[in-house]
């Protein structure tokens, strides 16, 4: 009987080992100022907004990309993964708003990639799709002086 509680301990201890972030300080900085600036993006749906803001180029999606992690884990304006990367990309092209489109769902492609995965991931993990799907587009809009 010794065995058995000795594995469930052994399973426990490796169950709760920490992930530890491999960033440098430097890194983390970016990241955090990245994520913060994000986090004050303005969105929205409606392109009428944007009459006097200064158009940055679209944000597309490619997939299977994925974000850089806020280092500091905190809640981040829009609930949606789109939202999200549209904001993150919205900074790093300079801009402080972005307008939202729906994005059109993703090709019968990656779905029976997702499909052919669960069958045999070794095979078919570095048969990703190469595709892609418009987010939105980036806006940098002035302030008016008052």
């Amino acid at each position: 009987m010794k065995r058995p509680a000795c594995l469930l301990t052994i399973a426990f201890s490796v169950g709760c080992a920490t992930y530890q972030d491999q960033r440098t300080p430097e890194e983390l900085k970016r990241d955090t100022a990245l994520w913060d600036r994000a986090n004050a993006v303005r969105v929205t749906i409606s392109a009428e907004q944007f009459k006097s803001c200064t158009s940055l180029g679209v944000v597309s999606e490619r997939y299977g990309t994925g974000l850089t992690s806020n280092p500091n884990n905190g809640p981040m304006n829009g609930g949606t993964w789109e939202e999200k990367l549209l904001r993150v990309e919205t900074v790093r092209l300079g801009g402080n708003a972005a307008l939202m489109i729906s994005p059109k769902e993703w090709s019968s492609a990656v779905a029976e990639w997702h499909k052919n995965m669960e069958r045999a991931p070794l095979q078919y993990a570095s048969r990703m799709p190469e595709e892609s799907r418009l987010i939105g587009e980036a806006y940098r809009c002035d302030t008016p002086k008052p």
